[in-house]
C-alpha cells in the first residue's frame, strides 16, 4: 500500500477519503479527484459513508506528479485483476487490495510503519557501511519517528504553506477551515 502512502503526502487527503475514493471521481484530464465518501473503523467494523464535514465534500487539485502515480496504480490493479481474477469486473477503487475491495484504514498505518522501519534500517546500514570504509565509529543516525498517519495530511500542509500557497486555498484543498489551517 505504499502508493497510498505517496497519494496522501501529495494531495493532503484524509486517510478515510482517499480509501473510499473510486476512479469515477477521479478526472485525469482536469486533474481533479473529487471526494464523495470516507471509510473508517470502528471497534473493528469498517464504515463507508459521507465526508467528515460539508467543506470535506470538494474537489482535490492532482499534480503531475500525482496524476502519474495514479496511472501507474491503475495499470498495476489491471495487471493484477487480468491475472489473478480476469473473470471478474475491474475494482471501482483507486487503491484496492488484490481482491479488489478497498483496504482496511488499519493497513495504512502497518504500511507507513513498515516504510519508516525500512528507511531507519537502511539509514543504519548506511552509516555502519561509512563507518566500516573510513575506520570511524558508527555514527548515530537520527531515526526517522513513527508518526500517525494523520501527519502525512500535516506534513503536505506544511509543504504547500512553505511554497507560499495562502492559507486560504490550502484550507480549502483539504477541506478545512483557514482558521484550523
Amino acid at each position: 500500500h505504499g502508493e497510498i502512502v505517496e497519494f496522501l503526502l501529495r494531495t493532503g487527503m484524509r486517510r478515510g477519503e482517499a480509501l473510499a475514493l473510486k476512479w469515477e471521481a477521479v478526472d485525469m484530464v482536469g486533474a481533479t479527484a473529487e471526494v464523495k465518501a470516507t471509510r473508517s473503523m470502528t471497534l473493528g467494523t469498517i464504515y463507508e459513508g459521507s465526508p467528515k464535514t460539508p467543506q470535506s465534500r470538494r474537489k482535490v487539485p492532482l499534480s503531475p506528479e500525482t496524476l502519474r502515480l495514479l496511472r501507474e496504480v491503475k495499470a498495476k490493479n489491471q495487471e493484477r485483476q487480468a491475472a489473478l481474477y480476469p473473470d471478474e469486473p475491474q475494482s471501482p477503487y483507486v487503491f484496492p487490495l488484490v481482491n479488489g475491495q478497498p483496504p482496511r484504514p488499519d493497513n495504512v498505518r502497518r504500511t507507513l510503519r513498515q516504510i519508516v522501519e525500512r528507511a531507519n534500517e537502511s539509514m543504519l546500514e548506511e552509516a555502519k557501511r561509512r563507518a566500516a570504509e573510513t575506520g570511524a565509529a558508527v555514527e548515530k543516525t537520527d531515526a526517522i519517528p513513527l508518526l500517525k498517519v494523520h501527519a502525512l495530511r500535516h506534513t503536505f500542509v506544511s509543504l504547500m504553506a512553505a511554497q507560499g500557497i495562502r492559507l486560504e486555498v490550502i484550507a480549502q484543498w483539504i477541506g478545512d477551515k483557514p482558521a484550523t489551517v
